[in-house]
């Protein structure tokens, strides 16, 4: 029997999850990669594949779009980052015990903080960098390579993960820095 592949559910966002993210937000990044998705022609139920700690398949979901989604979305690139946001955000805490509690300021080398659950579940336990890209995966290790040497300005005792989202194929990696 087939192992049933498990959904990266894009509509959970606006429901808000992860806490350091609003609904509004949610949404937003949601709607940003449900548009970049569809405009690669891909349909609900796409299987990305994510190259984490080990390799890792999901069915990515979203709510139907509308016309006015797209026209809000129209700069791809942006787009894609602002939906890889997205991505990124249930993907930390499908692969990892950590969940996005925070915005982190410029100039960190970083863009959210990820906390965990518990008596504490706002202390600042990891970083999370993200970069999204419309469609080319050839650019997806150098991406990564240069996102993770952009963590080197907050380097310390905290753990850094690294998600870049490419769309088109669509496939991503999810990195801990070493």
């Amino acid at each position: 029997m087939a192992k049933k592949i498990p959904v990266l559910d894009l509509g959970r966002l606006a429901e808000g999850s992860p806490p350091g993210v609003t609904p509004a937000m949610g949404q937003f990044a949601a709607e940003a990669a449900s548009v970049v998705l569809e405009h690669n022609r891909h349909k609900r139920g796409v299987v990305m594949e994510v190259a984490a700690s080990r390799r890792h398949r999901y069915r990515v979901a979203w709510p139907a779009l509308h016309d006015d989604a797209v026209r809000t979305h129209n700069d791809l690139p942006s787009a894609a980052e602002q939906g890889a946001y997205g991505v990124a955000f249930l993907l930390a805490e499908e692969l990892t015990d950590f969940r996005v509690i925070e915005r982190s300021r410029k100039g960190t080398g970083f863009d959210y903080w990820l906390g965990v659950g518990g008596e504490h579940p706002f202390q600042q336990a990891a970083r999370l960098e993200v970069s999204g890209i419309v469609d080319n995966a050839d650019q997806l290790e150098a991406r990564v390579k240069a996102k993770m040497k952009q963590t080197d300005r907050s380097a310390g005792k905290l753990p850094a993960f690294v998600a870049v989202i490419e769309f088109g194929q669509p496939k991503s990696v999810f990195k801990r820095r070493r």
